[in-house]
């Protein structure tokens, strides 16, 4: 963190963090002059972070808005990203970012120097970070809640000069207003594949709904009238309740079904 300044860059808490994780796997290559590394970031979803970071890794001068020595490698579209990684290889140095290492075509594992793990920031890197940064301490505790933080909250929340307190208090709103999933309507073809004849637990009743189908199909066919169908069962209902009684479908509602 000695090559960056606390106040440079626009940087917040995740990109320190990310530069911390992306420094701390390319140590072995801090005083090479020359390279071309696959790094693995540990959240794909952060890849826009880790990119910032990685630019000030390479060059401290950098222009984030730049990106022609950092790339994130789209292996969906691997044709068109390797096309585009093979001119980056020209620069004196290039960071290339993969999801994983099985995302690395093999073609291009073998031209880069070494393919490096961004670990994941954990809590002693992020206490570390917050101290030289904000100049804050916080326990073991808050930086193992701070490291399982959304990124995007995390960057709004942790604010210069705003104390500890106050960075959980507005984390936890955000947590509380975040909208719940929405509900799954019911699929009303849900249970139709399921047969009163396959039902287990009803007893009585399901004795009486099955009599009740074979009377309704007797009368739907004139064998017998209306009169002859049983259209009301009562049965046992749970200790301290009254008894639970089953009707039958009226004549008119019946007929028109």
């Amino acid at each position: 963190m000695k090559n960056i300044s606390r106040d440079g860059h626009d940087f917040s808490l995740p990109e320190f963090l990310a530069y911390a994780s992306i420094g701390g796997a390319m140590r072995p290559f801090k005083r090479a002059t020359r390279y071309a590394i696959g790094l693995v970031i540990p959240d794909w979803d952060r890849r826009a972070t880790y990119m910032r970071a990685a630019l000030v890794v390479i060059d401290r001068e950098l222009d984030f808005r730049f990106r022609d020595q950092v790339k994130a490698f789209d292996d969906e579209k691997a044709e068109s990203s390797i096309e585009s990684v093979m001119d980056m290889l020209q620069n004196t140095k290039t960071i290339i970012l993969f999801k994983s290492k099985e995302a690395i075509p093999s073609d291009l594992r073998h031209s880069l120097d070494a393919i490096v793990q961004g670990p994941p920031p954990d809590s002693r890197l992020l206490r570390g970070v917050v101290r030289w940064a904000y100049g804050i301490g916080v326990t073991e505790q808050q930086a193992e809640s701070l490291a399982k933080s959304n990124w995007k909250r995390l960057k709004l929340a942790m604010t210069r000069g705003r104390p500890i307190s106050r960075v959980f208090a507005v984390l936890e709103k955000m947590a509380q207003e975040e909208p719940s999933a929405p509900k799954q309507a019911k699929d009303p073809e849900a249970l139709s594949d399921i047969r009163l004849e396959d039902m287990e637990g009803y007893g009585e009743a399901k004795e009486w709904g099955l009599e009740l189908a074979r009377d309704l199909a007797d009368w739907r066919a004139g064998t017998i009238t209306w009169d002859d169908v049983d259209r009301e069962c009562c049965y046992p209902a749970r200790r301290g309740r009254a008894r639970r009684c089953l009707h039958a479908p009226s004549l008119h509602h019946a007929g028109s079904s």
